[in-house]
């Protein structure tokens, strides 16, 4: 799915996917132009050790400064990986367009 939105705006650019199961290792930073962490059936929260090593290696990239994005779970490892903190939404899942005021930071980022 990301590949076919990527790729009519990155004509140039190749995909290749690894899929993170057991802590299997991902492909080395010097190997990769970037990176894209899409979901999970987990959160962060969920105490897994895998989480930690994807977090460990979502490091290794941003060190070796690699591009790394994120959709969802993708959010989570990379806001978990720069220090911030994830919990679980005590509303539940969320699913459709939501609307989220930004904050001073925010707008200074995103205008």
């Amino acid at each position: 799915m990301f590949e076919r939105w990527l790729t009519p705006v990155l004509p140039e650019a190749s995909a290749s996917r690894a899929w993170f199961r057991d802590s299997a290792p991902l492909p080395a930073p010097e190997t990769v132009d970037a990176v894209l962490i899409t979901g999970s059936r987990c959160g962060v929260y969920d105490g897994r050790a895998w989480i930690d090593v994807l977090r460990d290696q979502v490091n290794g990239y941003v060190t070796a400064g690699k591009p790394v994005g994120g959709v969802c779970f993708g959010h989570q490892i990379m806001a978990e990986a720069f220090g911030g903190h994830v919990e679980k939404s005590d509303r539940g899942c969320g699913v459709g367009r939501h609307v989220h005021p930004l904050p001073p930071t925010g707008q200074r980022l995103f205008g």
